[in-house]
C-alpha cells in the first residue's frame, strides 16, 4: 500500500512510494497513473509510501487521507508535506484549514501567543484605534494601534471591539486634549 508500479514494470521488483504530500488510492490500480493522489488543502503527508488505509489502520478517530493542519497552522496547496503556522494577526480556530482568519480592524495579533483562537488578537487600548485587518504588534504596539487625535475618542467595546476600529467626536460640551 502507499506504492505503485511504473508502466512495464513488476511490482516485486521496482514498486515507487507515493511522495511526501500525496497518498495512494486503495481503490485503484498500484499500476494506474492516478494511484497517487494529492493531500487536500488544510491536510499534509510528511512521510513518503502513505495510503488512504494507512489512518483507518491505526485507530485514529481521522480516517481521512493525510494529516489534518492543527489549530494555529494552515495549508492552502494540495499535495504538501508539512502545514505553515498562521502569520502574525491571524489566526485558525479549527483542524484542516486552509487558510488563517485576520484578526478584526481594532484588534492586533499578540506575537509569540497560540494563533490557535481568536484569543490572539487583541482590542487597543482606549484612546487608540487601529482601522486595519491582520496587524501584529511586530515590532510594537505603538506602530499598530494609534493615538487618536486631539478632539476625539475611542472606547473600547469589549464585545465586539467595534469603537477601537475608529476615533470618534467628542460629543457636545465634553472635550479630549491628550493625545
Amino acid at each position: 500500500a502507499g506504492h505503485f508500479k511504473a508502466a512495464g514494470a513488476e511490482c516485486l521488483a521496482s514498486c515507487t512510494a507515493c511522495a511526501k504530500g500525496t497518498f495512494g488510492d486503495s481503490t485503484a490500480s498500484p499500476s494506474a497513473a492516478d494511484y497517487c493522489l494529492a493531500c487536500a488543502a488544510g491536510r499534509y503527508e510528511p512521510s513518503t509510501g502513505h495510503s488512504d488505509n494507512s489512518n483507518r489502520n491505526s485507530g485514529r478517530a481521522d480516517t481521512a487521507p493525510c494529516t489534518a493542519c492543527n489549530a494555529g497552522q494552515y495549508q492552502e496547496f494540495e499535495g504538501k508535506a508539512h502545514c505553515t503556522n498562521c502569520e502574525a494577526g491571524s489566526y485558525s480556530t479549527a483542524q484542516g484549514q486552509s487558510s488563517c482568519t485576520e484578526c478584526a480592524a481594532g484588534k492586533y495579533g499578540v506575537n509569540g501567543s497560540l494563533q490557535d483562537a481568536e484569543s490572539h488578537c487583541r482590542f487597543c487600548a482606549a484612546g487608540k484605534y487601529n482601522e486595519l485587518e491582520g496587524k501584529h504588534d511586530n515590532p510594537d504596539v505603538e506602530s499598530v494601534c494609534l493615538d487618536c487625535p486631539t478632539g476625539k475618542h475611542a472606547h473600547i467595546n469589549q464585545i465586539d471591539g467595534r469603537e477601537a476600529q475608529h476615533c470618534n467626536a467628542c460629543a457636545a460640551g465634553k472635550f479630549q486634549d491628550e493625545v
